[in-house]
């Protein structure tokens, strides 16, 4: 699954509806091969926007993929700074914490 939403990192954002359909079939397809859906294929393409020190941390264990998914939407400034404060209080954001920073972002 990973490695089919790495294949969709930087694909273009300006679709129009009907490319959109395409991408959510295709998406649904790919989820039902792995007994996932289509929303969660979206989420797993969302965490190639993490910067790799993250991305790691998910892999790992250290950050669930919730908290991650939505820490994607922060830039890549925020997210090593993010990084710097997990590692000085030796903690990782709560899915609440990671939406907040989001909305703040």
């Amino acid at each position: 699954m990973k490695m089919e939403a790495m294949k969709m990192q930087g694909k273009r954002t300006d679709l129009t509806l009907s490319q959109v359909a395409t991408k959510s079939d295709t998406a649904a397809k790919i989820g039902k091969t792995q007994n996932e859906s289509r929303d969660q294929m979206f989420r797993y393409i969302r965490l190639t926007r993490l910067v790799p020190e993250l991305i790691d941390k998910v892999d790992e264990g250290v950050i669930a993929l919730s908290p991650a998914v939505e820490l994607s939407y922060l830039s890549e400034e925020q997210q090593k700074i993010l990084l710097d404060a997990m590692s000085l209080n030796d903690r990782t954001p709560s899915h609440a914490q990671s939406v907040r920073m989001k909305k703040e972002a």
